[in-house]
């Protein structure tokens, strides 16, 4: 395993533990939230739909989200960080009593919940079909491992240009019971209402490859091979993971036989994988599928049954940090690994990368990053538990421009372009 350690960063500032009281205190669920005069922009759905929650993906502004945690409840989330509990929120001025919140991330980006955790809310916690503007959850990431509070609206706008179909991504202040948690980026969740808003067919299986972890290093990485039972169905059908286990099959029958592409083109859409590891090329995203076998979704798409990749927690982009130490020549993803060994299938993988580097090229990055650190530098600065001096998150979003420029000529060398 490539694996030697990961360090672990202690970003952030600690406050006073949660007291822990007897018993959790309940929320009676309240009556549907009906939010009738909900801002109107002009994001639209494929089949020009109205998008009723594009107003909150506006990166024109920042926006607010509020929690109200019950002191119980935020003990119990010091007991199993992971294990939702009831809460109320308001984002942007729109409450929404009784729902889920738990907390996201694990080695690297986990902080407790008395310091700046990730935290993931579900707006369907006791109801399946409550939703807020069609939003099924939210994500918020604490950017303990970004300085820059830059690295995912970048990393996800360079996917974009590859050709995935990848989340939404804008910047929000976070209090709970009143007390400011500091800034987070805002994140679209990939779920149903994220598959309906970008693809032509939403319905197939979608699955969370992420890491299962059991403590320390107890880790056990999923990709498509005998662990690919442990993928976990978030969308669809439940059909005993038969879909991922037949990528895997073919996996191990084109490396037995030495017919890569014959054994798995007809289960796997490689021109998307090949869009997918070209970005993580670009970005030098150590922590995604190619490299880190991790922060990956599969979905099967049902017009084609091929398996597709969705990216996710791309904080790790853009690899400047002195531990750079990961070779891009040997993945160690079961589907990158299997490319490289195949002279067809790194030519279509080479073609993927010609086509991201002439796509990136044509964008004015230094524009967008200046406009974006404009909207966000003070709300970073300021944030009480971000762990960030300022030069630092100057000096980041200084070396996200230059990498920006120099990368497209930094592939080009490295791949014979």
């Amino acid at each position: 395993m490539y694996l030697t350690f990961l360090p672990l960063l202690l970003i952030g500032c600690q406050t006073d533990p949660v007291p822990t009281p007897n018993e959790p205190v309940p929320i009676d669920p309240p009556d549907p939230v009906v939010l009738a005069d909900a801002p109107v922009d002009e994001h639209t759905l494929p089949g020009s739909e109205l998008d009723p929650v594009g107003w909150l993906f506006d990166d024109t502004a920042i926006h607010h989200v509020a929690l109200t945690i019950p002191m119980a409840n935020l003990a119990l989330l010091l007991d199993d960080p992971y294990e939702k509990v009831l809460a109320d929120v308001i984002i942007d001025g729109y409450p929404v009593d009784s729902v889920g919140v738990r907390l996201r991330g694990k080695l690297g980006s986990f902080q407790e919940v008395n310091e700046k955790p990730k935290w993931k809310i579900d707006f369907n916690f006791g109801d399946s079909e409550r939703r807020f503007f069609g939003l099924k959850s939210l994500a918020l990431n604490n950017s303990v491992a970004d300085c820059s509070y830059l690295r995912e609206k970048l990393s996800y706008a360079v996917y974009a240009q590859a050709g995935l179909k990848v989340p939404r991504v804008t910047w929000a202040t976070v209090t709970v019971n009143g007390e400011d948690y500091g800034f987070y980026q805002l994140i679209e969740t990939p779920d149903g209402p994220f598959l309906k808003r970008v693809m032509a067919n939403p319905d197939g299986n979608l699955y969370d490859a992420k890491y299962l972890w059991g403590g320390g290093f107890d880790i056990q990485w999923l990709d498509f091979d005998d662990t690919a039972t442990q993928m976990v169905l978030e969308e669809g059908v439940d059909v005993g993971n038969a879909d991922v286990i037949a990528v895997a099959n073919a996996a191990r029958d084109g490396r037995q036989s030495g017919e890569w592409m014959l054994h798995t083109d007809p289960v796997v859409d490689w021109d998307n994988v090949q869009q997918m590891i070209a970005a993580e090329l670009f970005t030098e995203h150590w922590d995604g599928y190619a490299i880190g076998q991790n922060n990956y979704r599969v979905w099967f798409n049902p017009d084609t049954g091929l398996a597709e990749m969705l990216p996710w927690d791309l904080d790790n982009s853009f690899n400047v940090s002195w531990w750079n130490f990961y070779d891009w020549t040997e993945p160690e993803g079961v589907l990158a690994d299997g490319c490289s060994n195949s002279v067809e299938c790194m030519d279509g993988q080479k073609a993927q990368i010609v086509d991201l580097l002439s796509a990136v090229e044509g964008i004015d990055w230094e524009a967008d990053l200046n406009t974006w650190g404009d909207l966000t530098y003070d709300a970073a600065i300021d944030d009480p538990r971000g762990g960030c001096w300022p030069a630092e998150i100057r000096s980041q979003r200084r070396e996200l421009m230059v990498w920006m420029r120099d990368r497209p000529n930094e592939i080009r060398q490295e791949w014979g372009l």
